[in-house]
């Protein structure tokens, strides 16, 4: 299920969906005996990948996902909260490099998100750090097991980290994490785009985390004509938002949210 997931999500993102649409108008044009169709299909592939390029279209889809939750801020909870006894900080992909520093065998985002899970933590005295992710190709250490030792590097004291390193996506981070917090408060750390689906799969096995989104692609600026430009960057916000709505449509498919 996890495998035939990945491979059909894959195929419905921005960029491989417009070459199949693209591939298809082609073979029509050439092969086939619905040339109206198939300009009809290379147009729209064309057109779908300029507007997936562009800001305002990015920022159109990826803005409501990052701003579904306000920054953390310790200083607002709640008079007589109970106390906050974890962080827990959720993995993005790494790579057991040599010759390398800690910092560059972790891909950017899981980088900002344990900067930002070590900053909360110092906010919140006796607060243990959580990392988790599992192994990812024929690496032999576990992403939770990099983030661990990145954060040591950054001055965060061993005994204060417990690794969750063997999920291999969120719902699996979700299910493997309940028995290290149990009923203690923990904030949740991730990307603002990740983190509703993450609060949903969280919430499912009966835990209440504290969200603290990071990482935010979506910033606000005034309409220029350079918006209008079509740019890599942009269309990978957009395949990170339809990442995230097809995972938060899949999770509720199969009730996990």
């Amino acid at each position: 299920m996890f495998l035939l997931k990945k491979v059909v999500s894959a195929f419905l993102m921005p960029l491989p969906l417009c070459l199949l649409l693209a591939l298809s108008g082609f073979a029509l044009l050439r092969f086939g005996k619905r040339p109206r169709l198939g300009k009809l299909l290379l147009s729209g592939a064309l057109l779908l990948l300029l507007a997936f390029s562009l800001a305002p279209v990015s920022d159109r889809l990826l803005g409501p996902l990052e701003s579904r939750y306000p920054v953390f801020d310790a200083g607002a909870l709640p008079p007589g909260s109970p106390e906050i006894g974890f962080v827990v900080v959720l993995g993005e992909g790494y790579g057991c490099y040599e010759n390398q520093p800690p910092t560059s065998r972790v891909h950017r985002g899981g980088l900002v998100r344990l900067a930002e899970g070590i900053r909360i933590q110092r906010l919140l005295p006796g607060a243990k750090l959580i990392v988790s992710g599992g192994f990812s190709g024929k690496n032999s250490f576990s992403n939770a097991r990099v983030l661990a030792d990145l954060a040591v590097a950054l001055g965060v004291p061993e005994a204060d980290i417990l690794l969750e390193g063997k999920s291999l996506d969120t719902e699996g981070e979700a299910r493997l994490i309940r028995p290290l917090v149990g009923d203690t408060p923990f904030v949740l750390v991730t990307a603002a785009s990740h983190l509703p689906r993450a609060m949903g799969l969280f919430a499912k096995q009966g835990m209440a985390p504290i969200p603290a989104p990071t990482d935010h692609l979506v910033k606000k600026r005034p309409f220029s004509l350079w918006t209008l430009v079509p740019t890599a960057r942009e269309l990978h916000k957009t395949e990170m938002a339809f990442h995230e709505y097809l995972g938060i449509a899949w999770g509720q498919l199969r009730s996990r949210i």
